[in-house]
């Protein structure tokens, strides 16, 4: 009967180490997705151009081009959406951002530093 009883005590103690390894493991798994997501959210929040100064505008104008931020918006006006690679799906990129505006100026910044507009050249105003 002893027999028995140390039998059935060792498979509640398996059982329980069981139980308590996976909602262990479960917990470090949902821990580990949940910082994924948020250093994700943070590296792309941030748009990865840094700011062009008067100069570079100024300059970027006289060669008859526009900025990607202007570009950017020419392509908003068209209701155009960023297109999909190889790397990366375009309907992952709208998940990475808060709106389709900074989705587009990060893909211009990583295309070109100039463009050519779509509506024909640009005049310099300055």
């Amino acid at each position: 009967m002893s027999e028995y009883r140390t039998i059935i005590l060792l498979l509640c103690i398996m059982i329980a180490n069981y139980i308590i390894w996976t909602c262990i493991s479960f917990y470090l798994y949902r821990k580990r997705i949940k910082d994924a997501d948020n250093k994700a959210q943070q590296d792309n929040s941030i748009i990865k151009q840094k700011p062009l100064t008067p100069e570079q505008i100024r300059d970027i104008h006289a060669k008859g081009k526009i900025t990607p931020e202007e570009k950017a918006t020419e392509w908003e006006s068209l209701d155009l959406c960023v297109p999909g690679d190889i790397m990366e799906k375009a309907y992952l990129r709208c998940r990475k951002y808060d709106n389709c505006h900074e989705c587009l100026m990060d893909y211009a910044a990583e295309l070109n530093s100039e463009f050519s507009s779509m509506y024909g050249s640009y005049h310099n105003i300055y």
